[in-house]
């Protein structure tokens, strides 16, 4: 069976073994032994060659290193500079403590990955730089080729020079804990897969291929070598890994994905040209919502290549020069392997020429990274075959040149998951068990989770079944959540009074309110649980078509509960955001896209209004006209109403929610409705006969 809850690399300790006992995951979980969780074949191999090497070299220092809260300095010297990028990019995550980088024991004490090329070959980075690093970090991990000299002043805390090379052992292992568990290498045949370069060695034997047919790659590019001729093996696609059909929540970006997988089979069958397929896309979304997932599940989707990098990834070269080379070379990388996806995280940090913060050096610096992004992004053949899809979570840092034409002009959001994607992303982890249970006791306990939350905590029941040698049950989800906290009070309070904003605003404007809720509890930790909502009704009329005059309405509704803050608290909490957030989007549709605010110029798309709402100061004063009229007189409705906002708040303190009817017998109305007006950090959300979308 499957290793699947030991990796094995703690050899050197525990030694091998099929599953840990409770004793045994207890000591490890308290000890101090540097464990990491790796779930990919590719850095799983990184990782086994390096573990490999280090052993071979000093056991001393192998002890040390696998003591997590102990001091080492290691020297990692590769073949060549395509080593030392592959072993960089592959597992500085692993060794350098990354914040995506997930540990059984305790997590690394400072640690960090030096590149020695930044000290050798920059007049300004001397030895001495090299030493603050050592002195400022507990773990040092210095990569290297053979043509780098260590200084003597360095070399004096080297624990140990490791050489690195792959080795049978160290691809029989890898092969066996994330390809398949009874794997077995002849040592002959191990012998003469190591001429194979690593990057195909690690293209050859992937997830999703039979060991057996990756022998006869291996042999047929040995072949091929011995003949002169050069051949590129691309990874087999991963059918346990999912597709873009098989992930949840994506909303937009998931009907762009299918629609880019249909162009690009149209494309390599000849049926259109190159230039009538979407050149790349720009996520962004909240942290944890599966960008990066969406990258990988789009490229199995199209059955093409995925080249993954990140801008830290291009910047951690060192200066501006190494930056760009890294950079160009990325994109030289994906053209080899074209078609493919070039995934880009952390587009942001490419920045933003037209930076008011920027001082000069930066300003410069900048600036010739951003050109160096638009040459590689414009391509001189067009970038044929190659679509980019970058991620951020701040799409309004990004320079507005990268966001033009035939660049990355599609901006898609990710959004956090609604109750129908986290049932459905916690029913994908889980993998068939609790098929026929329920799960709407965890749906409803883990709104405005991620999707990388929900695959933790199925991780988290996982590894409490496992202990008890019993199937996951659904207490083990309930018991894996975090821990719920119970408002303050006086935030209640607040929350109430938000919420009675809203509800007022909205039947004074002749809406039908139905429901009103806030929470006494939270998830702590996850800052959009925090709050409640009002549920008004849609009118058939706009369910379909918005006027001006009901988009202000709707503008004013979503000012309602600060508005109600003002009065009754004299300040604003920080807790509308979202609102904010939706009634500056209505009106930046308005003056930019829809002809509704006199001009009839066409400026952005709907989905983009937000983001080019940015490149427009004289609009964007026009919509914070707009935003401050609605809010005076949203304050007028509630100035006029406020002992109905303080009855309304009060009863939602006590009760938590209210319904339609109640809230209409509270204030003396008749009953009428239904829309969702979600607040305080939340998503907002439409109820019709049966049917929920939203809106962002």
């Amino acid at each position: 069976m499957a290793k699947e809850a030991v990796d094995n690399h703690n050899d050197i300790d525990l030694g091998d073994m099929e599953w840990v006992s409770d004793t045994e995951d207890e000591k490890a979980s308290e000890s101090s032994l540097f464990d990491p969780i790796i779930d990919g074949f590719k850095v799983g191999l990184l990782y086994e060659i390096f573990v490999d090497s280090l052993k071979a070299a000093s056991p001393a220092a192998a002890e040390k290193f696998f003591d997590a809260k102990c001091p080492c300095t290691l020297v990692l010297r590769c073949a060549s500079t395509d080593e030392v990028d592959i072993f960089g990019v592959g597992i500085e995550e692993v060794l350098a403590d990354g914040m995506r980088q997930r540990y059984r024991g305790p997590h690394p004490a400072k640690s960090i990955l030096v590149y020695l090329e930044q000290y050798a070959y920059d007049s300004k980075k001397t030895s001495k730089a090299l030493l603050s690093r050592l002195f400022e970090h507990r773990r040092v991990f210095i990569l290297a080729t053979n043509d780098h000299a260590i200084p003597d002043e360095v070399g004096r805390f080297v624990d140990a020079d490791i050489q690195i090379r792959c080795s049978p052992t160290a691809l029989e292992a890898a092969v066996q804990k994330y390809i398949k568990s009874d794997f077995w290498l002849d040592a002959k045949i191990g012998d003469e897969l190591m001429a194979v370069p690593l990057q195909q060695l690690m293209n050859i034997f992937s997830k999703g291929r039979d060991p057996l047919h990756s022998f006869e790659l291996a042999f047929a590019w040995l072949e091929a070598a011995k003949r002169g001729e050069q051949t590129d093996v691309k990874p087999a696609l991963d059918t346990d890994e999912p597709t873009l059909d098989d992930l949840h929540g994506l909303g937009a970006a998931g009907e762009w994905g299918r629609d880019l997988a249909r162009d690009l089979e149209d494309w390599q069958a000849g049926r259109i040209s190159w230039s009538e397929v979407d050149r790349g896309v720009l996520l962004y979304g909240p942290p944890g919502t599966g960008k990066t997932t969406f990258a990988s599940a789009l490229a199995r989707t199209c059955d093409v290549a995925l080249v993954s990098t990140s801008m830290s990834q291009w910047q951690a070269k060192g200066h501006l020069g190494d930056y760009l080379k890294a950079m160009r070379k990325a994109f030289e990388e994906a053209q080899k392997q074209a078609p493919c996806i070039l995934f880009i995280d952390e587009f942001d940090s490419a920045g933003d020429r037209n930076s008011a913060t920027s001082d000069s050096d930066g300003s410069d610096y900048i600036r010739r990274a951003v050109n160096g992004l638009l040459e590689c992004l414009d391509g001189a053949a067009g970038r044929e075959g190659v679509i980019v899809v970058g991620a951020t979570n701040y799409p309004e840092k990004i320079d507005a040149a990268l966001r033009r034409p035939g660049r990355l002009d599609k901006l898609v959001e990710i959004p956090l998951p609604d109750a129908a994607a986290r049932d459905g992303i916690l029913r994908f982890h889980l993998k068939g068990d609790l098929e026929s249970v329920d799960l709407t006791p965890v749906v409803e306990l883990t709104e405005g989770m991620a999707g990388a939350w929900l695959e933790g905590l199925v991780r988290d029941a996982r590894r409490t079944a496992r202990r008890q040698r019993r199937d996951v049950e659904i207490d083990d989800l309930l018991n894996a959540l975090p821990r719920r906290v119970a408002m303050s009070p006086q935030n209640l309070e607040r929350a109430a009074i938000h919420e009675a904003g809203h509800a007022i605003v909205a039947l004074e404007l002749g809406k039908q309110v139905v429901r009103a809720e806030v929470r006494r509890e939270v998830i702590e930790g996850v800052d959009s649980q925090f709050g409640g909502f009002v549920a008004v009704r849609v009118t058939e009329s706009e369910r379909h078509v918005m006027t001006s005059s009901q988009i202000l309405d709707t503008v004013k509704q979503l000012l309602g509960g600060l508005a109600a803050e003002d009065i009754f608290f004299e300040e604003r909490s920080d807790t509308g955001t979202y609102d904010l957030r939706v009634a500056t989007h209505w009106l930046a549709r308005m003056y930019l896209c829809t002809g509704q605010s006199g001009s009839l110029t066409y400026l952005s798309d709907p989905d983009n209004a937000l983001t080019a709402l940015r490149l427009y100061p004289d609009i964007r004063k026009q919509v914070e006209e707009s935003l401050q009229n609605s809010m005076r007189e949203a304050t007028v409705i509630i100035e006029r109403r406020r002992s109905d906002v303080r009855r309304l708040a009060d009863a939602l303190q006590a009760h938590e929610n209210l319904s339609g009817e109640q809230i209409n017998g509270l204030l003396n109305l008749k009953r009428r409705g239904i829309r969702l007006l979600k607040s305080m950090h939340e998503r907002e959300e439409f109820e019709n006969a049966g049917s929920r979308y939203e809106y962002a």
